[in-house]
């Protein structure tokens, strides 16, 4: 049984029964829509602290391991230069 769900058939034939699903019998996609809404939050928990984890031990381990520090310098000026400016211009039509 586990080989069977694991198997990539398996997953592409839940894919298109899902899509058939949800385009031709619309009144089971409804019944079904808040178990997917809460799986789709419970995944959205339990990502955000492990990302905010991760990346807080790499920053950490780039910080004190002193031959590394250039990396550092290079991964900061790339958020300040580019990612930051870019959220700020995207931030203003997101909430139009």
């Amino acid at each position: 049984m586990k080989n069977i769900l694991r198997s990539p058939l398996t997953i592409l034939l839940s894919i298109f029964a899902a899509f058939y699903i949800g385009l031709k019998h619309s009144n089971i996609a409804s019944w079904i829509a808040p178990i997917g809404q809460l799986y789709l939050e419970l995944l959205k928990m339990c990502v955000l602290p492990i990302l905010a984890s991760v990346t807080i031990i790499s920053v950490y381990n780039l910080i004190r391991e002193n031959k590394k520090n250039n990396i550092l310098k290079n991964v900061f000026l790339f958020f300040w230069e580019v990612c930051f400016p870019l959220v700020l211009f995207l931030l203003p039509l997101v909430w139009l």
